[in-house]
């Protein structure tokens, strides 16, 4: 159940500084960091809060850790600063680094001359809470701890500077410490059982983060430090820090009742328990994964609650993916398989469709909830045909039937119709029976990068993907009237399907190049559709949607029975043969072939030269699930031994680089496929525990 990084992998800044870790609250917030202790993220915190999924603070930035042995003093952190004369690293504690372990929480063990300290961090589940336990693992003598507080009081996207409008006056009373930030931001609580506080206000400036600079945004921050907490630390003798973000529940902030300590903070000084009780909750979430050999399982199991949160007081949400992103609806549905089903957490699954269906509107699912108090985005296609997919897939695992029936097929019902009249965004059902979406101007699919105001991938008309989504929603919808008794409405949508898809391999086969063209555009003058023929990834959705229809298999027999092939099946060999060929590289798909023009082997640089190469070859691991899928289907059962053994291989792999213990957003084009973006993405996340599954190695 853990990842471990040894003292190789540490022992330079450059090397160590390259691992992320991250602990999530559930509620949106999280503790970060990287493997030497140093942030090189704007994002990174020791308390990062969440007044709701979209709204988060940096509150305590990171600890400067100084460990006094007698006279001497050694020091555990590091930093990066940037100054008129340049970088440097102070101090430099990744030096004395022995090991790094991603768990059940997150450990560091340092080691001085016959002391090893061990730190460790943990997140506690549905409270802006971070606890830190430290121990002397091996020692004979006591020494003092000294842990001087860095704090940021500021939005995750922005940066601080020094400046007059902070609070300094702090106070510390029976062991808990308060400092006050800015008027109308989280205070900061940190309570000890034992120890002292020593007042010393001042800004230290120019912490530099070395990420922030790579993507070619501002990097340099100065934060703010109200003084030092002094323990004692003795052999095999833990203490523990429970630090608190000044927001109740209700997303109220409780700056304004700074003297007060909640009373289910202060009815006990022992801290151990709290600690115990979230360890607990974490080792029960992997008991569904006792039974696999692979680590790495046990990992992602843990990986995959951290992106499952709690909106509001009523429903569960999912994070598209840490530290930028908040929930989206594309994102969530595509996970909710992988998160959710795979790991039996049915409530949450349903908790999740049911708040998108809340904010539906016109038929469209929210694309995304904006960061802070803006109304939901609705500018996708696919999100709300994605709802189709997990519905027949929820149905078949949770068998709850009586919520499908009650809320989830009105839903569909819903969307199916308005996209059927046209809907916004000009999405609609052609005379073929095809669907159509955007224009020129859009990106509602998945491939919506823009680099200076422009799409880089235009997909607007008649998206490959987009329209085997759509005749695998007619098919659901024909599937779940029959189940639910409803025969008329069944044989209606089955007959939709029947024609869209005879326009679909009529529309979208390229004979000559042996794969489905990837969009058709719609040209205005000649006034015809003409085909997008670049090798894409999006054409895998249509071999592995589930396509139940009507007579397939009923709700609660084996998963992956089919009753409908949109593609022959001599095609569906020859198309998948060239995505192998082409696009597979182990942790995922390309997004372009590299035969094609356009194709880029690197993502990096600033905004716009990441933007352009986005989906231009870059790898992203989301699409190994349907790719594998997809080859259980149509492949032979050595293709698909042999293919999820490069997978496997891959996942392991990546799970101990970038963000160690989960799966990053994308990679590279090429080998070495260096982890880019996102370094804990809740898609990529879902992907490589359904993979465990496809391929017989979790229960």
């Amino acid at each position: 159940m853990t990842i471990v990084l040894n003292k190789e992998s540490l022992t330079t800044f450059d090397r160590s500084s390259a691992y992320e870790w991250i602990d999530t609250n559930g509620i949106g917030g999280w503790a970060s960091g990287t493997g030497c202790g140093a942030n090189t993220r704007r994002y990174h915190g020791l308390l990062v809060a969440a007044q709701s999924t979209s709204q988060r603070w940096v509150v305590l930035s990171h600890l400067l850790e100084t460990l006094v042995v007698g006279r001497e003093r050694f020091e555990l952190s590091s930093d990066e600063f940037n100054s008129g004369e340049g970088r440097c690293v102070h101090p430099q504690g990744f030096q004395r680094l022995e090991r790094f372990e991603r768990g059940s929480a997150v450990d560091f063990d340092y080691r001085v001359g016959e002391f090893l300290v061990r730190k460790s961090i943990l997140a506690l589940h549905g409270e802006n809470s971070t606890m830190l336990r430290y121990e002397l693992l091996e020692g004979a003598s006591a020494c003092l701890l000294e842990l001087r507080l860095f704090m940021a009081g500021r939005d995750i996207h922005a940066l601080t500077r020094q400046n007059p409008d902070i609070d300094t006056f702090a106070t510390f009373e029976q062991g808990v410490l308060r400092c006050p930030t800015y008027h109308g931001l989280p205070s900061l609580e940190v309570r000890i059982e034992q120890g002292r506080f020593v007042a010393q206000p001042d800004w230290w400036t120019n912490f530099w983060y070395r990420a922030e600079a790579e993507r070619g945004f501002e990097a340099g921050e100065d934060l703010f430090t109200p003084g030092s907490l002094h323990l004692a630390l003795f052999p095999n003798h833990p203490v523990f820090l429970h630090c608190h973000a000044g927001i109740d529940s209700a997303g109220r902030h409780e700056n304004e009742e700074i003297g007060k300590v909640p009373k289910k903070r202060s009815e006990s000084r022992s801290l151990e328990p709290l600690w115990e009780k979230e360890i607990a909750r974490r080792e029960r979430l992997t008991l569904a994964g006792t039974g696999v050999q692979a680590e790495e399982y046990q990992a992602l199991l843990l990986a995959a609650d951290q992106f499952i949160v709690r909106r509001g007081a009523r429903r569960s949400s999912i994070i598209a993916g840490y530290p930028w992103f908040t929930d989206w609806g594309r994102d969530a549905m595509i996970s909710i398989p992988g998160l959710c089903l795979c790991t039996q957490r049915f409530d949450e699954a349903r908790d999740v469709l049911l708040l998108f269906k809340e904010h539906m509107r016109h038929g469209l699912l929210p694309n995304r909830f904006p960061d802070g108090d803006a109304a939901p985005e609705y500018n996708s296609v696919d999100g709300s045909l994605w709802a189709f997919e997990i519905v027949w897939q929820f149905l078949r695992e949770s068998l709850q039937r009586e919520v499908v029936e009650k809320q989830f097929l009105p839903m569909l019902t819903d969307i199916a119709e308005n996209f059927t009249r046209g809907t916004d965004y000009q999405i609609r059902v052609d005379s073929d029976g095809l669907l159509c979406a955007g224009d020129s101007s859009t990106q509602l699919t998945w491939m919506d990068a823009r680099a200076d105001g422009v799409p880089v991938t235009p997909r607007h008309g008649k998206p490959v993907e987009i329209n085997a989504l759509w005749i695998n929603a007619l098919l659901v919808l024909a599937r779940l009237n029959e189940t639910f008794g409803d025969l008329q409405s069944a044989q209606r949508y089955q007959a939709r399907a029947n024609a869209a898809a005879r326009a679909f391999v009529k529309s979208f086969w390229l004979e000559a190049e042996g794969h489905l063209a990837d969009c058709l555009l719609y040209d205005r003058t000649a006034r015809s559709w003409t085909e997008d023929v670049l090798l894409r990834p999006n054409q895998i959705l249509a071999l592995s949607l589930s396509m139940p229809g009507v007579g397939a298999a009923q709700p609660d027999q084996e998963a992956g029975m089919t009753s409908f092939e949109l593609i022959p099946e001599a095609s569906a060999r020859r198309m998948l043969k060239l995505v192998r060929q082409e696009l597979f590289v182990g942790l995922g798909l390309r997004t372009l072939s590299p035969s094609s023009p356009g194709y880029s082997r690197i993502y990096a640089g600033g905004p716009s030269e990441r933007d352009r190469a986005y989906h231009q070859g870059t790898v992203w691991p989301w699409l190994l699930a349907p790719y594998l899928r997809a080859v259980a289907r149509y492949g032979t059962p050595a293709d698909l031994r042999s293919d999820g053994d490069v997978a496997l291989a891959a996942i392991k792999a990546h799970l101990r680089e970038a963000g160690v213990g989960s799966i990053s957003e994308i990679c590279d084009a090429s080998d070495p496929y260096h982890p880019r973006g996102c370094p804990f993405q809740a898609w990529s996340v879902a992907a490589a525990v359904e993979c465990f599954h496809l391929l017989g190695m979790a229960p």
